[in-house]
């Protein structure tokens, strides 16, 4: 989506993109295409949703981080409870019942996450960022198999790496960015 609204068009980044792609597809489609479920396809909704964030994010990039954290938090909990009024029978014991969890998700997991995504995103291509961000299906995919002990395929293992390939392969320019200026810089 960053090239289509011209945002970055390297090679690196394009081998990257599709390096996590084909990771994607071998860490989660574990029967291949033969066997689409419809949480694949909210899977692939949230994908899109969320590559919109990332791009707004860039957009805004040089207002203040916190700001468009307190405004993102205002919105999505001002939708989720006309959400939960309409779809929802709201009663105060529920609510009462929930609240540690809805702290813990909106304050620590919500909160704190996406506000540190927003900040660190100041400093990163929209692309990169995206790629970055593919490791959190990895990395569940890992606390699963060491924590809980899920069964990992080694095409799920394989998938994996090509994710982690994916993302050091696009931080390749800016490392070379970065060496380039240090071996122009004058002694």
């Amino acid at each position: 989506m960053a090239w289509i609204v011209g945002r970055n068009r390297n090679f690196l980044t394009a081998v990257a993109v599709v390096l996590s792609i084909c990771g994607m597809y071998f860490l989660c489609l574990t029967r291949g295409l033969n066997e689409i479920y419809f949480g694949d396809i909210l899977n692939v909704a949230s994908a899109f949703f969320f590559a919109l964030h990332i791009l707004v994010i860039d957009r805004y990039r040089r207002l203040d981080s916190l700001m468009i954290s307190c405004l993102q938090f205002v919105v999505a909990g001002s939708l989720a409870l006309l959400c939960a009024l309409v779809f929802d029978s709201l009663t105060w014991a529920n609510f009462l019942e929930s609240l540690v969890p809805i702290i813990y998700a909106g304050v620590i997991s919500s909160g704190v996450g996406y506000t540190l995504q927003i900040v660190g995103q100041k400093y990163a291509d929209p692309a990169s960022s995206a790629l970055v961000l593919s490791l959190e299906s990895v990395f569940a995919a890992l606390a699963g198999f060491i924590l809980l002990g899920e069964v990992l395929t080694g095409r799920e293992f394989f998938g994996g790496i090509l994710v982690f390939l994916a993302v050091i392969c696009a931080q390749i320019p800016d490392i070379l960015m970065v060496y380039r200026n240090q071996k122009n810089m004058p002694r």
